[in-house]
């Protein structure tokens, strides 16, 4: 054969080769020759999906749409009371700046404190709340409106629902808070206190100064003690009166009673009739004197001396005298006892009225002390009250300014997720039916390329130059037709 062979002419240059074209054949009989690795990876995947679907815990999300309207500004020049305000629009800017502030740490803090998931005296309780807060939180504007939507994830619907809800609310009095002018509340609130606080304390200081004086109202009590004390003065003068009334009575009965002893007088010449009108008995003993002695004259004119007429008249006559010399001095008596019950009475009201004097210095004393701390709490009490109003007509102006300058609202609420949003088995399992034969033929092919095998004649191009070195197969042999389309001039040689 060899001999044959080498007969026949040789050509001076091999014929050109031609690339042997990848039928459809080709490609699929390479998932036959790879079927195992391919049923193998199609099988993973469905029993990953599966796997993924029954073990993992179900995650549940919703949403709220916060409104983002027009905000209202004011011109400075314009009272709170005005009625000119202007209207801007809602810029993509002011869109991203209420996410900003929905995600910001602070907004999360006092959600977490609301929420009751942390200590407000922990602050790592607080930052870890706000991180977890932080990684279940998206919030994203929709396309075209002026709407932020703002997604919750986690694993109980009911939490999941309830601590969105809070975010919402939380956000909207964080963001009229941040947005609200301060300081003219705060003022008055802080006024109120502190002149609450003092009230208190005057009240206070007013008990204890009532309770250590006896002072209650100052001007009463002062007004009561000065008329007593006026009228107590009028008493004395009263009393002086009568008591020299009966100073000047006992002087005069004494000096009647003196001339009537000593002289002889038949008469009580020298006493005030209205001193005599006091003593009827005595006017009547001196109306008996006189007859006495008009009896005891006729007595003497008509009998003679010794006799028993003249005897009985002067007996009568001596008789009286006597009596009215009693009488007279028994009046003196009960004068002077009485002198020296007036003069007792009238030290004992002096005494008195020297002690209201003491008490009326003492009570001007201690009255300025608590007539100082009454005007204080007058004026306290009176400023108290006019802060009270101001700061509800500032809480009340701010109520309005919260209402007519708030432009974000809740324009949906979330909603109790019904299904969770992973695992999704239907959906899962279809999409690992789907993507399964891709990914087993993707394996199923990098395994065939990765194993130096010839399976085609296309396996064979690679190698053409080591094969044309070869002789070819000898006729009848399985590899002689794709040894001949792989290496036409091996082929012409051969034969």
């Amino acid at each position: 054969m060899n001999t044959a062979s080498s007969n026949l002419p040789v050509p001076s240059s091999p014929p050109p080769s031609t690339t042997p074209t990848q039928t459809v054949r080709d490609v699929l009989s390479i998932f036959f020759y790879k079927k195992k690795v391919f049923v193998a990876t199609l099988l993973g995947v469905i029993g990953v999906t599966l796997a993924i679907t029954l073990l993992s815990p179900p995650r549940y999300e919703t949403s709220a749409d916060l409104l983002v309207k027009p905000a209202l500004t004011r011109p400075f020049m314009i009272s709170p009371e005005g009625g000119a305000f202007f209207a801007s629009d809602v810029t993509l800017k002011d869109l991203n700046t209420i996410i900003f502030l929905l995600q910001s740490s602070e907004h999360l803090a006092q959600v977490a404190k609301r929420l009751g998931v942390a200590n407000g005296d922990d602050p790592a309780a607080i930052q870890r709340a706000v991180a977890e807060l932080k990684g279940r939180l998206k919030a994203e504007p929709l396309t075209e409106s002026n709407v932020v939507r703002v997604t919750l994830k986690g694993g109980d619907p009911q939490e999941t629902q309830r601590v969105l809800q809070t975010i919402v609310k939380t956000f909207v009095d964080y963001y009229i808070e941040i947005n609200r002018v301060s300081g003219g509340i705060e003022f008055f609130r802080n006024q109120t206190e502190f002149l609450q606080r003092r009230l208190a304390q005057l009240n206070r200081e007013l008990e204890q100064v009532v309770a250590q004086t006896g002072v209650v109202d100052p001007a009463v009590q002062r007004q009561t003690l000065l008329q007593l004390l006026r009228d107590l003065e009028q008493e004395r003068m009263k009393m002086l009166s009568n008591l020299e009334e009966i100073r000047a009575k006992t002087h005069a009965f004494s000096e009647a009673l003196t001339r009537f002893e000593k002289n002889g007088g038949r008469t009580l010449v020298g006493l005030p009739k209205t001193t005599i009108y006091d003593y009827p008995a005595l006017i009547e003993m001196e109306k008996s004197l006189a007859q006495l002695t008009i009896n005891l004259q006729r007595a003497r004119n008509d009998y003679q001396p010794g006799s028993k007429p003249v005897q009985d008249a002067e007996a009568q006559y001596a008789n009286m005298r006597t009596q009215i010399r009693q009488y007279l001095k028994q009046i003196i008596e009960d004068l002077k006892v009485e002198a020296e019950s007036g003069q007792a009475a009238l030290q004992a009201l002096q005494a008195r009225i020297s002690d209201l004097n003491d008490k009326a210095v003492q009570l001007t004393g201690r009255s300025l002390a608590y007539e100082q701390l009454q005007l204080e709490r007058e004026l306290t009490s009176k400023q108290y009250g006019l802060y009270v109003d101001k700061q509800e007509e500032a809480r009340i102006r701010q109520a309005k300014d919260d209402a007519r300058f708030a432009n974000v609202s809740i324009a949906a609420q979330p909603q109790l997720p019904v299904s969770p949003v992973f695992p999704r088995p239907g959906l899962m399992l279809t999409l690992a039916l789907i993507v399964g034969p891709f990914v087993a033929a993707g394996v199923a092919a990098a395994a065939y390329l990765a194993e130096q095998r010839i399976y085609t004649p296309t396996d064979a191009a690679p190698y053409a130059p080591l094969l044309g070195a070869l002789d070819a197969p000898p006729p009848g042999h399985p590899w002689q037709s794709a040894f001949a389309q792989t290496i036409p001039h091996a082929s012409g040689r051969a034969s």
